[in-house]
């Protein structure tokens, strides 16, 4: 348990030095392009064998990704206003429902979500994602009328997950 404690530490300090050269303009050019990059590998359907550090060139661990794992701290340090947050819950690109599930998921954990992010997940499950947990994280922020009409699907659904529409 050390180590993870660690990894996650170290990965901490690691964003939040990022950040601050991002944010100082030197490097903004070189770190966007780095992140596109890295990226890009998310359209693979694994993981591609890892080209740096000490295990480069020998296949991963995992044949999976593990990336809902890692974004939780930082979602939580972009913030619920984040303009590319807010555009990711709007373009849901085809196939990210989950990855954008849990980005709203963290957003709402610790604070009730914002007008401006419930509209634009009650844009996207009207026209785009048909599955009734989308709206969990936002249930807060929607009107009476509109939990209402998600109840009969919300108490479809599995048990855990009902409890924690009504924690909600």
């Amino acid at each position: 348990m050390l180590v993870r404690i660690e990894s996650i530490e170290v990965r901490s300090k690691a964003i939040q030095c990022v950040v601050e050269l991002y944010d100082r303009g030197d490097l903004r050019s070189i770190i966007e392009e780095y992140a596109i990059f890295y990226l890009s590998f998310l359209r693979l359907p694994q993981p591609p064998v890892l080209l740096f550090g000490p295990d480069r060139g020998r296949p991963n661990k995992s044949d999976s990704w593990i990336i809902l794992r890692l974004l939780e701290q930082p979602v939580r340090g972009m913030g619920m206003d984040s303009p590319q947050l807010l555009t990711l819950v709007e373009e849901c690109p085809k196939g990210a429902e989950t990855l954008v599930t849990r980005v709203i998921h963290i957003l709402t954990e610790k604070c009730p979500p914002s007008a401006q992010l419930v509209a634009q997940v009650r844009d996207l499950y009207q026209t785009r994602v048909s599955d009734v947990r989308f709206l969990i994280p936002v249930l807060n922020g929607l009107t009476k009328k509109e939990v209402i009409a998600a109840l009969p699907k919300l108490i479809k659904l599995n048990p855990v997950v009902v409890k924690e529409v009504f924690n909600r």
